[in-house]
């Protein structure tokens, strides 16, 4: 887990860190565990399966940076910066999942560091060189869509993206997305 002071991040920020490591990434057993405080994510975990409450509680909002205090923000912010090369792509955002995908476009294959950030955003960046590629515009219509253990789909207007993760985790991404559209959901309803 993260060392030092702790907070609502702590582990996320140090996992989140390994797992950009492409030689050996960890990933979580459930993506919402990044996203959120322990104590929510039983609740989390229930409204991604089913429609949004208006009643969404204060401390889940906190736990996805969407009502997190200015300290903790910035607190969460320099630890990341210290730990992770891909920070200076994050925009003073947190990086909420990040992992290595190959972006399939016609017949061929471009592997990307994908990273899903506080927001939310989605960035993908050539490994390589270390630059931005481009974004996945998020709005309310985004639907990210399991095909098998490898493969997943982004539909937004106009634009299906096909990614496919070499280690096998497409659902735990598809997860992570449903997780933070359910937290924005619910933080817009209140």
């Amino acid at each position: 887990g993260g060392g030092g002071g702790g907070g609502i991040y702590s582990d996320c920020v140090s996992s989140v860190v390994e797992e950009m490591q492409p030689a050996a990434p960890t990933w979580y057993s459930n993506p919402l565990d990044c996203v959120l405080h322990d104590e929510d994510k039983a609740t989390a975990a229930e409204q991604s399966s089913k429609p949004v409450s208006t009643g969404s509680n204060r401390s889940q909002l906190q736990a996805s940076g969407v009502d997190m205090s200015a300290e903790e923000h910035q607190r969460q912010l320099q630890r990341q910066k210290e730990s992770t090369p891909w920070h200076v792509f994050a925009r003073d955002r947190l990086i909420l999942k990040s992992g290595l995908l190959d972006k399939r476009v016609g017949l061929f294959a471009r592997r990307r560091m994908f990273l899903l950030l506080q927001g939310p955003h989605i960035l993908y960046i050539d490994p390589k060189n270390r630059e931005t590629k481009g974004e996945i515009a998020w709005s309310s219509s985004l639907k990210a869509e399991l095909k098998d253990d490898k493969t997943f789909f982004i539909h937004v207007p106009n634009r299906v993206y096909y990614l496919q993760d070499p280690e096998g985790r497409a659902r735990d991404w598809v997860q992570a997305i449903t997780g933070v559209q359910a937290l924005v959901s619910a933080a817009a309803a209140n």
